[in-house]
């Protein structure tokens, strides 16, 4: 096979655009384990933001 070709094995197995494009870069399960808590936290952390800047909102109007 030709040298230039080989990176593009890779991409064959895994369309970066899909859905679990983000696990491309996972070399391992571990790495997809840790993937996966990383992303639940973020939208953990984005939904409390979300949850205690409707309350500050909320707030505001009852003053």
């Amino acid at each position: 096979m030709d040298k230039n070709l080989e990176g593009f094995e890779n991409l064959e197995k895994c369309d970066p655009y899909s859905a679990f494009g983000v696990f491309c870069n996972a070399n391992s399960f571990i790495e997809g384990i840790i993937i996966i808590l990383g992303v639940a936290i973020l939208v953990a952390l984005s939904l409390w933001f979300v949850k205690k800047n409707q309350e500050m909102n909320q707030k505001k109007k009852e003053n």
